[in-house]
């Protein structure tokens, strides 16, 4: 299957979920079901990093994009509709944030020659989305909270949408996933 993306270094579905659980133990939402991604990104995130920006834009800003990362710059463009979205809990809208804070930590420092010099088809354990998204859902609702809960369970708890969550109860109760994709 092709992924979308930029070629990245490879991370596997645990490595991804054990820097995410780190974030979330470093932060006290180890054990937290709802985090709170925009007072995050606006409070705790440029405390630590000063110069990180969160910047609402104007919804025809980013032409068909619903937000924009630049991990090398520390900044998040996102479209107002999906901020006031996210600030009112809606859970597309916390993902789209969630993934473009994943780039930002992910992705920072590599280099646009290492995506340039990759030809044929992109694992997608080697695509900058799909990593993104993998760590998107892990910081919103961990597998090792929500592996017994149901789907609805999941939705209230973490401020999800249906299909993130559908999806994280899948990884949480797949033995498959939770396997390294690489070594």
């Amino acid at each position: 299957m092709e992924h979308v993306g930029y070629r990245v270094p490879p991370l596997s579905r645990k490595e991804i979920e054990i820097r995410t659980n780190n974030i979330r133990r470093v932060f006290g939402f180890e054990n937290i079901y709802y985090f709170d991604i925009v007072q995050f990104l606006e409070w705790v995130l440029p405390k630590i990093i000063h110069d990180f920006e969160l910047i609402p834009v104007s919804n025809d800003e980013l032409d068909s994009d619903f937000a924009r990362s630049y991990p090398d710059q520390n900044l998040i463009y996102v479209r107002e509709e999906v901020y006031i979205n996210a600030y009112e809990r809606k859970g597309r809208d916390r993902l789209i944030l969630a993934h473009e804070f994943s780039h930002c930590f992910l992705h920072k420092g590599i280099s646009p020659d290492y995506a340039k010099n990759h030809t044929g088809i992109l694992k997608k354990y080697e695509s900058s989305e799909w990593q993104a998204t993998v760590m998107a859902a892990q910081l919103l609702a961990p597998t090792y909270l929500v592996k017994n809960l149901s789907i609805g369970q999941i939705m209230s708890k973490c401020g999800i949408s249906e299909s993130a969550a559908q999806t994280q109860l899948n990884v949480a109760n797949d033995k498959k996933l939770q396997q390294p994709i690489i070594k």
